[in-house]
């Protein structure tokens, strides 16, 4: 309530990070906004870190809506900056976003457009996951096995895990 940037900046990242670590998601997108508010004074690469994390808290609280603008915000910051990973993977992670309130066709759009940008970079965890994703669309055995066999190269064991899962479940529906 002071104004005082410099404070803000400093504290409420931190805040953010402590309240997050302690399964307050809604006070650590509090702290993650009140950072925000200041983000003329971060460096674009830096306020598309704040707004990945904002949104990342705000879908674990259940704020939909807050997720999906910050999710968004990041992107753009990305696209700005021309770091093509992290424009994939704010692409997944808008995908995952969007699946959660039902908004299935935006959802499936990103997370094709998360794989089209990372499948134009050498393989890693973010492409993984993006055809973890994008397997719950279409494609369901064949993407999920493309996803088990980039995390696998790449010694990811937590989306070897969750793909292995993902695969299961595609494999159950074609009997």
């Amino acid at each position: 309530a002071a104004g005082d940037t410099e404070a803000v900046l400093r504290f409420a990242p931190e805040a953010a990070v402590r309240a997050a670590s302690l399964g307050a998601h809604r006070e650590a997108a509090a702290q993650y906004a009140r950072a925000l508010r200041f983000g003329d004074h971060l460096q674009l690469e830096e306020r598309a870190e704040f707004l990945g994390r904002r949104a990342a808290e705000c879908y674990l609280a259940d704020e939909n809506d807050e997720a999906i603008e910050a999710q968004r915000a990041a992107l753009e910051c990305y696209r700005k900056l021309g770091d093509h990973r992290r424009e994939g993977d704010s692409l997944r992670s808008l995908s995952e976003i969007l699946w959660c309130p039902g908004r299935v066709e935006e959802s499936q759009r990103a997370g094709r457009e998360a794989v089209a940008v990372l499948e134009q970079l050498p393989p890693g965890r973010e492409l993984a996951l993006a055809y973890s994703i994008l397997a719950r669309f279409e494609e369901r055995v064949a993407l999920s096995r493309h996803a088990l066999e980039v995390a696998e190269r790449v010694d990811d064991t937590e989306i070897v895990v969750r793909t292995l899962a993902s695969l299961g479940f595609a494999e159950s529906l074609t009997g």
